[in-house]
């Protein structure tokens, strides 16, 4: 399925809002950061996210598609999750339909449906 988030909006965050919110990020319940490392440059990059943890599982709704860079480093090369003040190892990290992901809030069903991909996790630590 196609994002349902246009990619100029995706470049102006990754420039300019993402910078912003990613110190807010770290202690907040409504926010996180993704930590990865670049497959190409080995870097190591912090991506704010809306998770949706309940208990180990993690999901985020990819409304940019699952070709954004911190999916598919994630994916190549595992990561952590920065969440209320604590950072926690992703394992099993994978993408699914968003009618997979049972703790998924009713609210972020409709958007999950829209994007046609929830990745999800389980933390670890």
């Amino acid at each position: 399925m196609t994002p349902t988030a246009p990619r100029a909006l995706a470049r102006f965050n990754k420039v300019a809002t993402n910078k912003l919110v990613r110190p807010m990020a770290r202690n907040t319940r409504a926010l996180a950061n993704v930590i990865h490392v670049g497959r190409k440059s080995g870097k190591e990059y912090s991506t704010p996210i809306t998770p949706f943890v309940d208990g180990d599982q993690f999901a985020v709704i990819l409304t940019y598609g699952t070709h954004a860079d911190w999916v598919q480093n994630l994916l190549a090369g595992g990561g952590h999750l920065e969440h209320r003040g604590r950072t926690r190892r992703m394992t099993d990290i994978r993408i699914v339909s968003e009618d997979q992901v049972p703790h998924l809030p009713r609210r972020a069903r409709a958007v999950g449906r829209a994007a046609g991909n929830v990745l999800v996790a389980t933390l670890a630590g």
